[in-house]
């Protein structure tokens, strides 16, 4: 009796398809075989794939001190932009950019960051290496670090796990280090805009808890100081206003120091320059900050004392 129709192996072993009656001319490949198995018990756990996973935690320290010197750069460079719509002082502003992203823990951060996209490759390779000597045939090449060490971690313990060994420890600490590092920068972003709208908007939140006031009192007006620099002959020569920088910050430091008012900015026009300072009192803040441009590197042609900028009759003052 003939056997029924179906996939059986043939003189030479091979799958061939009965028709009940003979052998047809169609042939099954032979399914794959198993990619080569580790000794059952053989730990994948190296220090090499433990350095992968824990290298990047030594960056973490630099990393939160120089995003909290950003921080603290970002609000200061927003309080550079003066009110009343005047231009902040260019210089300031220049250097408070560069102190905002040029620094030494910046520096630390792009080393580390450059060093360690090599010492991944080279610990991936001693890796691999590691786990062929343990017997994990063909393991996941070492190459995929470049992509990203997250990759190769990944990667890897897929075909570990094919070739029959276990280990899900240095994926799953990857995965956690991950997810925390984005759970920190996300809290970093929400206190960044707090405190950049703090920043901006200083006097939210505050003004609905001051009392009302009394009918006759005055509206509190900011007292403004103008210093002005001219040079009729021609436009301001942008070098005096270089040399004027150190001068500028030495009366703002004054004024901070004597809890008399700040400075607000500058304008540049044809053939004039002028600097204004903003406090509670014009008098008291002229009177500390003359000292400092008596001593200018140029002389300065006229000072007036306002009551509010759009004060009609200001107290002008001449060398």
């Amino acid at each position: 009796m003939s056997a029924p129709a179906g996939w059986y192996p043939d003189a030479a072993g091979a799958p061939r398809w009965w028709d009940g009656y003979g052998w047809a001319d169609e042939y099954r490949a032979p399914p794959d075989p198993l990619p080569p198995q580790a000794a059952p018990g053989t730990s994948s756990h190296t220090v090499w794939v433990w350095l992968i996973v824990l290298f990047p935690l030594l960056s973490l320290y630099p990393a939160f001190v120089y995003l909290d010197q950003m921080l603290r750069g970002m609000v200061d460079l927003v309080a550079l932009f003066p009110t009343g719509g005047l231009t902040p002082d260019p210089q300031r502003l220049v250097a408070a950019e560069l102190a905002l992203f040029f620094n030494p823990w910046f520096l630390v951060l792009m080393v580390i960051g450059w060093g360690s996209s090599a010492l991944y490759v080279w610990f991936a390779f001693l890796d691999a290496r590691e786990l062929e000597r343990r017997g994990f045939a063909d393991p996941f090449h070492w190459l995929w670090t470049l992509l990203s060490p997250l990759a190769y971690v990944i990667g890897r313990h897929a075909v570990i796990r094919r070739r029959g060994g276990k280990g899900a420890a240095p994926l799953i600490v990857t995965i956690a280090i991950q997810i925390a590092v984005f759970i920190a920068a996300m809290v970093w972003t929400v206190v960044l805009v707090l405190q950049m709208t703090a920043a901006i908007l200083p006097s939210n939140g505050a003004s609905t808890a001051l009392p009302a006031p009394a009918e006759s009192a005055s509206p509190v007006v900011d007292e403004w100081v103008v210093v002005t620099f001219e040079d009729r002959d021609a436009d301001f020569d942008l070098s005096l206003m270089d040399a004027m920088l150190e001068t500028e910050l030495a009366a703002d430091e004054a004024l901070t120091r004597a809890d008399a008012g700040q400075i607000d900015g500058n304008e540049i026009g044809a053939g004039e320059y002028a600097l204004y300072f903003v406090g509670p009192d014009a008098e008291r803040i002229w009177e500390v900050i003359q000292p400092v441009f008596d001593d200018a590197p140029v002389p300065w042609t006229q000072v007036q004392l306002m009551q509010g900028l759009d004060d009609p009759s200001p107290v002008t003052i001449t060398p």
